[in-house]
């Protein structure tokens, strides 16, 4: 018989998969242009669960089209839900999250395509590759404020419990401890 040296570790089970994000992440509802099921709605099937748009009653927030930072050029009331209110949606509905939530977020193609100009007659540079320094510095600065409001909405999430959890088995113990 071989004893383990120290606890071995059981990941908590995954119940439920939380998203927020933009149509890569949509459940086809509410600007989805996903055509079928996104990877988490793919990835809760493979985990056992199943997952539905918010509208419906389910735990995908994510929206076609949605936005880290909304950028007043493209915006209007009409736009989807920016990815920093698809969270505060959840966290109004919820409180928090549960120990056997996983929580996915994937935006930011969007402001990435408005930032480049991709909805402007003027992409040519982008594209092939010819855009000046001045163009270049501006994206990066852009891009920067996406990103550092990213990181705000993971810190959002984080802030509500979204840890990684498990069960540990200690050798001693007869039954599992939860620790954060």
């Amino acid at each position: 018989m071989i004893a383990p040296l120290g606890p071995i570790v059981v990941p908590t089970p995954i119940d439920d998969v939380i998203t927020f994000g933009d149509s890569w992440s949509s459940a086809n509802h509410v600007f989805g242009s996903s055509p079928g099921g996104a990877w988490p709605q793919i990835l809760a099937q493979k985990l056992g669960s199943t997952q539905t748009a918010d509208t419906d009653g389910g735990e995908n927030y994510a929206r076609g089209g949605a936005w880290v930072v909304p950028i007043e050029a493209y915006y209007s009331s009409e736009s989807p839900t920016p990815v920093s209110q698809q969270i505060d949606h959840y966290v109004t509905k919820h409180r928090t999250f549960d120990a056997d939530d996983l929580v996915t977020l994937w935006v930011g193609g969007n402001d990435l395509f408005a930032y480049s100009g991709s909805g402007e007659s003027d992409t040519t540079p982008f594209y092939r590759g010819t855009q000046t320094p001045a163009q270049l510095n501006k994206l990066t600065s852009d891009m920067s404020v996406v990103a550092a409001t990213e990181v705000d909405a993971l810190k959002r999430v984080l802030s509500v419990r979204a840890r990684s959890r498990c069960s540990t088995w200690s050798t001693s113990a007869s039954r599992p401890t939860t620790r954060a």
